[in-house]
């Protein structure tokens, strides 16, 4: 059996000029152009959300006259994305209604939405939750405290209840059997 060992015999060399300043090419500068002008643009307006019966809900008053065809929110595990979008006029503000996502476990107090119009020009703006979910969320906290005695009451009683269960009995005279005869 032969053994083969490579060894090199040739060298490469490799050099990249190197310039004072940079050059934009055209190419690149066309699609820069074109990806900024395709970017959301911010609106200074806020409107509300609420989250009931496993949907997102919002309400936004005061937005450019365009026909809406879709949204995204920029909250992680808030909606389901692949749910069905329902977007209404109505009485001079917008309501937009998906969807909750199956992971979703806590809403946040303010995020991010961008509104697509039929044109395909984005507008961005800022939802901030609605007055009675901060008032709830304060209320649950403060009542978690009183409910921890109630909990670690009630598990004691079911603790005590399975003990006096008839199914434990023999169980229990086994276990003082065991101890007697030892």
């Amino acid at each position: 059996m032969r053994k083969f060992v490579f060894r090199p015999t040739r060298s490469f060399r490799f050099s990249i000029p190197v310039t004072e300043s940079a050059e934009r090419s055209a190419y690149a500068a066309e699609l820069i152009s074109k990806a900024q002008a395709s970017q959301p643009q911010p609106l200074a307006l806020s409107g509300y959300y609420d989250i009931a019966g496993g949907s997102f809900s919002a309400a936004i008053a005061g937005l450019p006259d365009e026909d809406f065809q879709g949204f995204f929110v920029a909250a992680t595990e808030l909606v389901n994305y692949a749910a069905p979008q329902q977007l209404l006029f109505s009485e001079g503000e917008w309501l937009l209604r998906q969807k909750l996502n199956t992971y979703f476990t806590q809403a946040p107090e303010q995020f991010e939405l961008v509104l697509v119009s039929a044109n395909g020009q984005g507008y961005s703006l800022s939802l901030k939750a609605a007055e009675h979910l901060a008032v709830a969320g304060q209320r649950e906290t403060s009542n978690s405290g009183q409910a921890l005695w109630l909990v670690l009451l009630m598990a004691a009683a079911g603790g005590f209840i399975l003990n006096l269960m008839p199914c434990v009995f023999p169980v229990l005279s086994l276990k003082a059997l065991q101890y007697c005869w030892q």
